[in-house]
């Protein structure tokens, strides 16, 4: 009974069109897959899903305008989504629009305070200015919730490094090997590591 009310659910409009663009899409069919999408949001405007899909293709094919346009309509109808708000965010960023991108962050922040990506560039910043003290604690805390981080691994290592604990900063950018062998920092750890 539930499976045949799954099943007629998916028929409905919007539905319908919802899940013949995520089969489109499977197949690589990426200008068919958006024209089925566009037809389940007119079929079903408050479609947040639909909304966010849109969204994310506009944004892989550069189209940042559409994509934060679409995130913005998902956003409206399910406020704090955090796929749209990433949609959002990404696209304001990729296409200039800093205020959209400054507001949405913050947003993105407070519904994900612990996601690594966000943490990072946190600690990041502390980086740039040279604050070690300030951002190791932020990196420790990236790598328990994430513990192949290859960006948190490398510049924690380098953190160690810095501060003279070279047995702490080799075991760190030895798993940043393991994890990330094709990383841009890769070459030179494995020349830093043969002095450690």
């Amino acid at each position: 009974a539930v499976a045949e009310q799954e099943q007629q659910a998916l028929a409905q409009p919007g539905f319908k069109e919802l899940g013949e663009a995520k089969e489109l899409l499977d197949q690589g069919k990426r200008a068919e897959a958006r024209a089925k999408l566009v037809a389940a949001t007119v079929a079903v405007p408050d479609l947040y899903v639909a909304w966010h899909e849109l969204g994310r293709l506009d944004y892989e094919d550069k189209k940042y305008a559409d994509a934060l346009a679409s995130a913005e309509k998902c956003l409206v109808l399910k406020p704090g989504d955090t796929p749209c708000l990433a949609v959002a965010l990404n696209a304001a960023k990729e296409g200039g629009n800093t205020e959209a991108y400054e507001r949405y962050l913050a947003q993105y922040k407070m519904a994900n305070p612990g996601d690594p990506g966000m943490m990072f560039n946190d600690a990041a910043s502390y980086l740039n200015k040279g604050d070690d003290a300030a951002a190791k604690p932020i990196l420790e805390k990236i790598l328990e919730s994430d513990p192949e981080h290859a960006d948190a691994l490398f510049q924690l290592g380098m953190v160690y490094l810095r501060g003279g604990e070279n047995a702490k900063s080799k075991e760190l950018l030895q798993k940043f090997l393991k994890v990330a062998p094709d990383h841009r920092d890769a070459p030179s750890t494995t020349e830093m590591l043969k002095y450690l």
